[in-house]
């Protein structure tokens, strides 16, 4: 939100906003919003506010909230958007939409078929399914697959990696040769603020990654200058990984550490043949000093 007031965009948020952040936090699952209100004056909506995860053992009460939250309310607020005259929504998935991997030397484009592995990536396709056939009814959509995101609130699978770096013990990851897509905070700023400048989307659905993907090794030594820690790596074969990783029960961890998880975004330079983004280490190499400390 700062990025974009800064490029003298005019941005608000939903009434009722924190002085601190711009932000509210709403429950996006009641019906109590006033849309009109949020909405009236409005040409375009960025949404990307949802539940991001589930824990394996979650309840029925906490999966059909997941999915009245990602899938229900933007359906009500792609409605809302035609109904008071939004010309255009923005909408932030994810690439689990695709699955938990993609194959060696196969990154997913954007036609790839959708096979989510959990609720949040079915829960975010339903989203997109619901947003597409609002565009039919004349709503413009662009949505937009992100893998994991950095900055300095960390993402799930940056948390699980300083965590395993803060215990000090050697990580059997060195011999990992996988290839992941990540996005810097800063990069997702510059293209949504590209994506804004555009009188039409003609592309419905973008992937999003910085510009090259990283290995894991990669990735640890990357975040480990960022903190000014050491990232203990060892080699270790990693077909007995996988099988140890299931044994365990920890396959999903597994599949975020080991696996590839790679995005295609040719569409995106395409659309935006002038875009320049930082790579992952310069990105993140940005933020040191600013990253949550593995105590705090």
């Amino acid at each position: 939100m700062d990025y974009l007031t800064a490029r003298g965009l005019a941005v608000r948020g939903i009434p009722g906003i924190s002085p601190k952040t711009g932000l509210r936090a709403i429950d996006l699952a009641s019906d109590t919003i006033d849309w009109p209100s949020v909405l009236t004056g409005v040409d375009t909506i960025i949404h990307c506010a949802g539940v991001n995860s589930l824990p394996s053992n979650a309840g029925r009460a906490a999966t059909d909230y997941l999915y009245k939250v990602n899938r229900d309310a933007t359906g009500k607020l792609a409605r809302a958007c035609l109904e008071h005259g939004v010309r255009r929504l923005m909408f932030t998935s994810t690439a689990k939409v695709y699955g938990d991997y993609s194959p060696a030397g196969s990154p997913f484009f954007e036609d790839a078929p959708l096979r989510p592995a959990d609720r949040y990536g079915d829960s975010k396709r339903q989203a997109e399914a619901c947003l597409l056939e609002y565009q039919a009814k004349g709503l413009q959509v662009c949505i937009l697959r992100l893998p994991m995101v950095y900055g300095p609130e960390l993402s799930p699978n940056l948390k699980l990696i300083q965590k395993l770096m803060a215990t000090g013990l050697p990580l059997p990851l060195a011999s990992v040769r996988n290839r992941r897509s990540v996005l810097g905070v800063n990069n997702l700023a510059v293209i949504v603020d590209k994506l804004l400048a555009l009188k039409e989307w003609p592309c419905p659905v973008l992937n999003l990654a910085d510009p090259k993907p990283v290995s894991t090794p990669e990735l640890i030594r990357i975040v480990a200058a960022a903190w000014s820690m050491r990232g203990r790596l060892v080699a270790f074969p990693p077909g007995f990984l996988k099988p140890l990783a299931k044994f365990a029960g920890r396959e999903s961890t597994f599949h975020s550490l080991a696996s590839n998880l790679e995005l295609h975004c040719a569409d995106l330079y395409r659309l935006l043949p002038d875009l320049v983004l930082e790579p992952t280490d310069k990105s993140l190499g940005r933020l040191q000093g600013r990253l949550s400390t593995p105590n705090g």
